[in-house]
This record gives structure tokens, C-alpha cells and sequence, in this order.
């Protein structure tokens, strides 16, 4: 990180409270969205409607909330880690994926021509996303390097976490809180591994060696 800069504390919590809303809408209105568009779904997507709209039958409107809070601690754990330490490399790598989520997201509404639960609130987000990664270019906060190698352990460590999050969902649980605790510490751990090995290739940090985000990765 460039010259031990700080980032300002309502950048770092916008993440989290940008997800609580995004999350919110998904919740809400995705389950009886595909609910009512099953056939047209059906129909201009076939291969893909059959093998993922049995898969989103199976999720209870209860697992799914889960399913994103169990993102959401994650996302606040890694935002009062940077707020509190300075550890801002597993903050910037959730950061350029949850943007790379959203643009996903605007795909989607391209592909399908039609309102689609996640677009009222993708267009606001992504937008604070963009200002926000203007600050952090005009701030010189980080090398290009930085940028490159967080946004792909963001984007790795975001794969994973759906993969297992999806995956838990085919095991006989009594409730979600049987997979929430153990999934959020792995999580935990995949994000600090993966922002570790790439600031280890980035430049050094330059923050106070009492900091433990450089004694970790010294």
C-alpha cells in the first residue's frame, strides 16, 4: 500500500452497507420473481432453467437470508479489520468483487430485457463502487498491482464462498445455523490466505510495523 495511506472510515463501511441493501432486495424479491417468470425463463433459457430453477426450489425463503448474512459477517468481520488494524487488503479484494457482482448483474438485466430484482439496487451501488475506487485511484492508495491481484482473490474467495453456501444447502440440516458458524470462520480463512499471498506480491506495506497487517505478512 502506497506511503501508509488511510482510507476514510464511511468508504470502508460503505461495503458492508451497500451489500445489507443489495442482499435486502435479492431476499425479498428474487424467490417470487422466478416464481411468476418460470415459463419464460423456461423458455429462452431451457438448459440453464433446468438445472438451476430446481436447484433456487430448494431454498427456503429462511436459508436463503442466511445464506447472505453469513456474507454480510464476513463482509463486516474484513471492514472492522481494515477500520481497526489497517489491513485493507482483504477490504479492497471484497470490494472489486462485490463490483465485479454487480456488473454481473447488469448482464443479466441485458440478457433477460426485463425487470429483474437486483437491478434497482445494482444501478446506486455500482455507482458508489465507481466513486469509490476513483478515491482510492486519485488517492494513489494502492499500485496497479494491487488492484489486479485483489480483485482476483476477491473474485476467487466470492466463487468459493457461493459454491459452498449452495453446497450446503444439499446436506440434511436441522437449520441454517447448523453450516452458518463453521462456514463464516473457513471463509474467514480463504480471504486472509488469499489477501495475504497477494500482498506478499505487491508492494510492501508501508503502514507502522506495529500494525498487524505487516507483521502477518512479513
Amino acid at each position: 500500500m502506497a506511503g501508509g495511506a488511510l482510507l476514510p472510515g464511511w468508504l470502508l463501511w460503505s461495503l458492508p452497507a451497500m451489500f445489507l441493501l443489495h442482499d435486502a432486495e435479492e431476499v425479498l424479491f428474487l424467490p417470487p420473481w422466478l416464481r411468476r417468470n418460470r415459463e419464460l425463463l423456461a423458455r429462452r433459457f431451457p438448459q440453464l432453467a433446468h438445472r438451476m430453477l430446481p436447484h433456487f426450489d430448494g431454498i427456503s425463503p429462511l436459508r436463503f437470508a442466511a445464506m447472505a448474512a453469513e456474507e454480510l459477517v464476513l463482509l463486516v468481520a474484513v471492514t472492522a479489520c481494515a477500520a481497526l488494524a489497517g489491513c485493507y487488503y482483504p477490504w479492497l479484494a471484497l470490494f472489486l468483487a462485490f463490483g465485479m457482482h454487480l456488473l454481473i448483474h447488469l448482464g443479466q438485466w441485458a440478457v433477460v430485457g426485463r425487470y429483474v430484482p437486483v437491478i434497482t439496487t445494482s444501478l446506486p451501488c455500482l455507482a458508489c463502487c465507481g466513486w469509490g475506487l476513483c478515491i482510492m485511484i486519485n488517492s494513489r492508495a494502492f499500485s496497479l498491482r494491487e488492484f489486479v491481484l485483489c480483485g482476483m482473490a476477491g473474485c476467487v474467495a466470492a466463487a468459493v464462498n457461493l459454491w459452498l453456501v449452495h453446497r450446503c444447502r444439499q446436506f440434511q440440516a436441522g437449520s441454517p445455523g447448523d453450516y452458518f458458524p463453521c462456514l463464516g470462520f473457513c471463509l474467514s480463512r480463504i480471504v486472509c490466505r488469499l489477501s495475504m499471498n497477494s500482498s506478499a506480491l505487491a508492494a510492501p506495506c508501508m503502514r507502522p510495523s506495529s500494525s498487524p497487517c505487516v507483521s502477518k505478512t512479513r
